[in-house]
């Protein structure tokens, strides 16, 4: 979920693997200040279902948040087929994988150990059971138990955490733990290992990856209504599975194609009033809520908002979402979205309490700071290292 916006100079190929040439790409500011937007989404759910504040409207209006990562998802195919295009060699797709590396691991590795802290304060007041509790473990289980119980599920989890494998554990005693919107990090992880395969062949073919694209999405519907009839155990097969996402970033990457392509004229010459009419859209299907999990009827809707805001006009609308405060919350967010379960964890291992607002604000102010403190040198460093 984490993908770069800015200017940035690439090697593209334009044929053979040995011609390179280098492609100025601008920036897409409302696409940067939309991803504040959706990350806020999960912020606030999640601050409301760890028990800060009563906001049930803001919570089922957003459905958990969980539409906002598909969301992610989605704009992150666009995004990479925006900046990368065709990956052709070896040696690009070494230095793509190491460059998206970069980009996410080192404020994971940040969350992670704040959710260590939180986890240590816990125990170390003697209220594992609340710990447990918000790991959707068995407080009943004895913690120093490392062959059976949560010792056993909190080891598999952090490994899992660690290795960016957490979404291919698909029970809450595995998942949840430590930094639950962690999984979708591994998601994407997941999608940057295929994106150089794909996006070879979505230009390669030319049209032919909408008509994917749609047999994709048709598929995952198809799939999370075979997994919501067997019941049981499969919400996370249907919400926090890297196979079912993958729809997502498929539909992202053949954006990005048409994006590039400049097949998509009459969004360009309408993006002002399709873009606010998609925000509409979205509004009253989170408002009537028709379908669970919501993302799917919305992953089209999102589509369209997506071309649209890559293709505003000089407007209003356009300013606001160009405001460079705005980009910044934008580019901060990443961090927000990292953070946030494992600083409001750390809030209630500690028994601090405040109102919800001064929570939220607090967060967004951590978030801009781990940008610029940790997420944006450390990237720096890390690419340059890799790149040796």
């Amino acid at each position: 979920m984490r993908d770069n916006l800015s200017v940035a100079s690439l090697p593209l190929t334009n044929g053979a693997p040995s011609e390179q040439r280098t492609v100025k790409h601008v920036e897409i500011a409302p696409l940067t200040s939309l991803r504040f937007v959706a990350a806020l989404t999960v912020v606030i759910s999640h601050i409301h279902g760890l028990g800060f504040a009563n906001l049930t409207f803001l919570h089922d209006f957003f459905d958990g948040g969980r539409p906002a990562v598909s969301f992610f998802f989605i704009l992150s195919g666009f995004i990479l087929t925006y900046n990368y295009r065709r990956i052709e060699t070896s040696t690009a797709a070494r230095g793509f994988w190491g460059a998206r590396f970069a980009r996410i691991y080192p404020v994971h590795l940040l969350g992670l150990t704040v959710a260590i802290a939180g986890f240590i304060t816990f125990y170390s007041n003697g209220n594992l059971s609340s710990a447990l509790d918000l790991y959707s473990l068995k407080p009943t289980y004895k913690i120093h138990n490392l062959t059976t119980g949560p010792g056993l599920f909190l080891g598999l989890s952090l490994v899992g955490q660690i290795l960016l494998l957490a979404a291919w554990l698909p029970f809450a005693v595995l998942n949840q733990p430590w930094n639950g919107p962690a999984w979708s990090i591994s998601c994407e992880a997941f999608f940057y290992a295929t994106f150089p395969w794909i996006s070879k062949r979505v230009f390669r073919d030319g049209a032919r990856p909408i008509t994917l694209a749609i047999a994709l999405f048709g598929t995952q519907i198809f799939i999370i209504c075979a997994l919501k009839m067997i019941g049981g155990k499969t919400n996370f097969l249907i919400s926090q599975f890297p196979l079912t996402h993958f729809p997502d970033f498929f539909i992202g990457v053949t954006l990005g194609y048409f994006h590039v392509e400049k097949k998509i004229n009459f969004i360009r010459n309408n993006s002002t009033w399709i873009f606010l009419g998609s925000l509409v859209v979205i509004g009253l299907i989170s408002a009537w809520h028709p379908v669970n999990p919501m993302y799917v009827i919305l992953e089209p809707i999102f589509a369209v908002l997506i071309l649209s805001a890559a293709n505003l006009r000089l407007s209003i609308v356009s300013s606001i979402l160009a405001n460079r405060g705005f980009g910044k919350l934008g580019e901060a967010s990443y961090s927000l979205y990292i953070l946030h379960v494992p600083c409001l964890s750390l809030l209630l291992a500690f028994g601090i309490k405040a109102p919800w607002q001064l929570i939220l604000l607090g967060l967004i102010g951590l978030s801009l700071a781990s940008h610029a403190l940790v997420e944006e040198p450390a990237r720096k460093r890390l690419r340059k290292a890799l790149s040796r």
